[in-house]
């Protein structure tokens, strides 16, 4: 029942020199997401970081909306620390990531990270291997997550070899791939997109 709304906004920072449009992308983006404001104000703005999360909190930072930030690295990325200035609540998956922001104590939160239904549905069926084998849970995110999924692919035949059960969580890009990989494992390998 929301409406999805979607700005103009470059791929990375707007001041990436390899990549001027991304300037010229943000400004419109900006002029975009001001006007949406104008015809809709927010209560509200989330953001989950990455550049696209910049527009909106900036402008909810200049506007005095109330702004909060999920941020899921142990070392924050550069929007959520540029946006932390206005931030009224800050929630951390890791409590080291609260060195690297400069806010008021009281607007960090140590939220952690819940685990998903697919994942956590795994520890509640109570089945015995569950109990009975280590679990290794993988998920990435951000910009290394491409290359920890290629990493933890390799990996896999040789944590299987060795009594571990994997569960991946692989984000939808590389899904496939690692379904595909991990089939000849004998179901001690899931990828979950």
């Amino acid at each position: 029942g929301h409406r999805l709304v979607t700005l103009s906004i470059g791929r990375g920072s707007p001041l990436n020199c390899r990549k001027p449009m991304n300037v010229l992308l943000f400004m419109k983006a900006f002029w975009e997401c001001r006007r949406f404001f104008q015809k809709e104000p927010a209560h509200a703005v989330v953001g989950l970081g990455g550049f696209a999360a910049s527009v909106p909190g900036i402008l909810a930072g200049l506007g005095g909306v109330p702004l909060v930030l999920l941020e899921q690295n142990a070392i924050p990325g550069r929007v959520t620390r540029f946006l932390s200035r206005w931030a009224d609540e800050i929630h951390l998956q890791f409590a080291e990531a609260s060195a690297f922001i400069k806010a008021e104590s009281a607007a960090l939160k140590n939220s952690g990270s819940p685990p998903r239904r697919d994942i956590a549905a795994l520890y509640e069926a109570g089945q015995p291997e569950v109990s009975a084998r280590q679990h290794l849970l993988v998920m990435g995110g951000s910009q290394g997550a491409e290359r920890l999924n290629q990493l933890v692919r390799e990996a896999a035949p040789r944590l299987v070899a060795n009594g571990i059960r994997l569960i991946h969580v692989t984000g939808p890009r590389d899904h496939g791939s690692c379904a595909i990989a991990y089939e000849p494992l004998a179901g001690q390998a899931k990828a979950i997109a």
